[in-house]
C-alpha cells in the first residue's frame, strides 16, 4: 500500500486538510491535552510527605544519588536507566532553587532514608519531599504528551477525526490518570513505544534509512526506559515488511533498523556496557522473578485479572494501589469493535497497530507478578481502536444516508457521550481521590495542632516512621515510644497526648480520635509477620489517646 492511499480520505467527511479544519483539529487537540494535563497534575502531592507507591523509591533514590555523588552512574540497574537520565535535570534544577532558598546546603543535606537510627534502612523516607513532587510533574506532561503521539498515529494511518478521538479516549482512561503521578518507568515508556510506532509509520511509507534509523533509536530508548517495551519490535517487523522499497523479508534496512535500536537503548543506560556481567545478573533476577516464559496456568489468572481492570475498579495484587479502572466498559467494547472495523478500513494499517497490543496482552497475562500498570502499554492502543470503530461507523452511517438523515450529527454526538461518559467521570474520580490521598499522620498531626495545647507533651510511635519536620512544627514537646512501651512510662513522663497504633501495648487513657486506614489497604493487625522496615509505607491506622498511662474515667 502507498503511502497516498493509505492517506486517503471519504469526501463525505469534514476536510481537515484545509486551513479552517486543520485550525479546529489543533485547538480540539489542545483541549483535550489541556484538559488531560490537569487531570494528570491533580494529584501528584498524593500522600506527601509520605510516600505512597511502594517502588518511587527504586527510581528518584538513585537519581539522587547521581546528583550527591555528581556523576552520570545511577547505580542500579533495577530498570534500564533511561527515566533516571530524564529525572536528573529535574533534580537539579529543584536543588539548585532549594540551594539559592538557602534551604539546602549541599545535596548530601538530601536524608534518603528515615534518620532515627533503628529505621535506618526505611527507604520510604526523604527530607524532602518536593523532589517526588517535580518527578511526578515529569511523568505526568511525558503521559500528556503521549496523547500527541496518538493523535499523529491515528491521523496518519486513518484520518485526523480517528486521532482526535482517540486522543480524548486516552485522555479520560483512568489507569493512565492513576499512574501519571508516580516517579515510575511505565509512563515515559509507553511515551517512547507511541513515539517509536509513530516513527515506523514513516519507516512504511517512506523507506528511507533515515526513518529507520529515527524508529530504532526511539524503540531502543523505550527499551531502555522498561524492558517490556521490546515487543515494539513486532509493529516495527510489520511496517518493514509492508514497504514496498524492501529488499526482502531480512536486508540491510531491517539490521540498520535492529543496530539503531541497540543503539537507542545503550543511549539510555550506557553503564550496560561498562557493568555488563552486573547489568545482565540483574536482568536475569528481574526475568525470574516478576517474568519469566508465559504459561498458560498464569494465563487462567491473568487474563480475567486483567480484562476485569479494563473495565471495573480494581486493585491487583498490589495492596497499596486505590483501585481503580483501566478504560472504561464502553471504550473497551469499541475497542473491540473498532479492531474489526480498522481490519475492514484499511487492513494494513490495522495489523501494524494489532501486532504490538495483541503480543503483548498475552504474554504479560502469562507472568508470575501481574500488577496492574503493566497493561497500561495496550491503552493506546486501545483507544486507537476505539476511535476506529466509532469514525468508522460515522463513514458507513453517512455513506448509506447519502447526507438526507438530519439525525446523524445528534447520534454520533450521542455516541461520542456514551463512549467518553463514563471514563470522564471515573477519571474525575480518580484524580480527586489521588489529590485527597492524606497519610493518616499527616491528619493526626493536623489534629494535634488544632487540639493540643501549645506545650503539651506529646508521644508518638516510633514504628510509625513519622516525617520528622511536620512533627519539630508542632508547638509541642514530643518523645518518641515503642509499640512495647508499657503504661507507666506514659504516666512517668506526663505525657499529655500519644499517638499509637491499634496494636500498641497502650491499653489506657482516654481516647479522643481514631484515625482509620482507607477500606482498600490491608488489615494491619499483623505488623509483626511484615518484612523488616516495610510497615507502615502507606496510611497506618492510628490511634489519639489523652492522658496515656492513666486509667481511663
Amino acid at each position: 500500500m502507498t503511502g497516498t492511499s493509505l492517506l486517503s480520505t471519504d469526501s463525505s467527511l469534514p476536510a481537515w486538510d484545509n486551513k479552517a479544519g486543520g485550525l479546529a483539529a489543533v485547538a480540539t487537540l489542545g483541549v483535550i491535552m489541556g484538559g488531560a494535563l490537569v487531570l494528570r497534575l491533580w494529584g501528584v502531592a498524593r500522600g506527601l510527605p509520605y510516600v505512597h507507591e511502594w517502588d518511587e523509591p527504586l527510581v528518584l533514590t538513585w537519581v539522587i544519588g547521581m546528583l550527591q555523588r555528581g556523576d552520570l552512574n545511577p547505580s542500579t540497574f533495577a530498570y534500564p536507566n533511561a527515566y533516571y537520565y530524564m529525572l536528573l535535570p529535574v533534580v537539579r534544577l529543584w536543588y539548585f532553587y532549594l540551594h539559592l532558598r538557602g534551604r539546602i546546603t549541599t545535596p548530601w543535606d538530601i536524608q534518603l532514608f528515615h534518620p532515627q537510627g533503628a529505621y535506618a534502612h526505611y527507604w520510604w523516607y526523604i527530607g524532602y519531599p518536593s523532589f517526588y513532587l517535580w518527578g511526578r510533574v515529569l511523568t505526568a506532561s511525558l503521559g500528556t504528551a503521549t496523547l500527541l503521539l496518538v493523535y499523529r498515529i491515528g491521523a496518519v494511518l486513518f484520518e485526523p477525526a480517528v486521532g482526535l478521538l482517540s486522543a480524548a479516549i486516552l485522555a479520560l482512561a483512568p489507569g493512565m490518570i492513576y499512574y501519571a503521578d508516580t516517579v515510575r518507568v511505565d509512563v515515559p515508556m509507553v511515551f517512547f513505544l507511541m513515539a517509536a510506532v509513530l516513527a515506523g509509520t514513516r519507516l512504511w511509507m517512506s523507506g528511507a534509512r533515515r526513518d529507520y534509523a529515527r524508529a530504532g533509536l526511539l524503540a531502543g530508548v523505550a527499551v531502555s526506559t522498561k524492558p517490556n517495551a521490546l515487543f515494539v519490535a513486532l509493529p516495527l517487523f510489520v511496517a518493514h515488511w509492508l514497504n514496498p522499497s524492501r529488499r526482502g523479508a531480512v536486508d540491510r534496512l531491517l539490521v540498520r533498523l535492529g543496530w539503531f535500536t541497540v543503539l537507542g537503548f545503550v543511549i539510555g543506560t550506557p553503564f550496560a556496557l561498562a557493568q555488563v556481567g552486573y547489568f545482565w545478573e540483574r536482568m536475569g533476577q528481574n526475568a525470574a522473578a516478576y517474568g519469566g516464559f508465559p504459561t498458560l496456568a498464569m494465563m487462567r489468572i491473568g487474563l480475567p485479572l486483567y480484562l476485569r481492570y479494563l473495565v471495573l475498579p480494581s486493585q491487583g495484587q498490589e495492596w497499596y494501589v486505590i483501585p481503580h479502572t483501566a478504560m472504561g466498559l464502553a471504550p473497551t467494547l469499541a475497542a473491540l469493535g473498532g479492531a474489526a472495523v480498522g481490519l475492514a478500513w484499511k487492513p494494513r494499517a490495522q495489523l501494524y497497530l494489532l501486532s504490538f497490543p495483541v503480543a503483548y496482552f498475552l504474554y504479560t497475562a502469562g507472568q508470575r507478578f501481574l500488577p496492574l500498570r503493566y497493561i497500561l502499554p495496550v491503552l493506546p492502543f486501545m483507544a486507537l481502536f476505539a476511535a476506529t470503530g466509532m469514525v468508522g461507523a460515522w463513514r458507513w452511517a453517512r455513506r448509506r444516508s447519502r447526507g438526507s438523515n438530519v439525525w446523524l450529527p445528534a447520534c454520533a454526538v450521542a455516541g461520542v457521550v456514551v463512549l467518553l461518559g463514563g471514563p470522564a467521570r471515573d477519571s474525575l474520580a480518580v484524580a480527586r481521590a489521588l489529590a485527597g490521598d492524606r497519610d493518616t499522620r499527616t491528619i493526626a498531626v493536623d489534629w494535634l495542632r488544632r487540639h493540643a495545647a501549645p506545650g503539651s507533651r506529646v508521644a508518638v510511635e516510633a514504628e510509625l516512621r513519622w516525617f520528622l519536620p511536620d512533627l519539630s512544627g508542632l508547638p509541642d514537646t514530643i518523645v518518641y515510644a515503642s509499640r512495647s512501651t508499657p503504661a507507666a512510662w506514659y504516666r512517668e513522663r506526663r505525657i499529655d497526648f500519644a499517638v499509637v497504633d491499634p496494636e500498641s501495648a497502650l491499653r489506657s487513657g482516654q481516647v479522643v480520635a481514631r484515625i482509620p486506614s482507607p477500606p482498600y489497604l490491608p488489615d494491619f493487625s499483623d505488623v509483626a509477620t511484615w518484612a523488616q522496615d516495610t510497615f507502615p509505607v502507606i496510611d497506618p491506622p492510628l490511634v489519639i489517646l489523652r492522658d496515656p498511662g492513666r486509667p481511663a474515667p
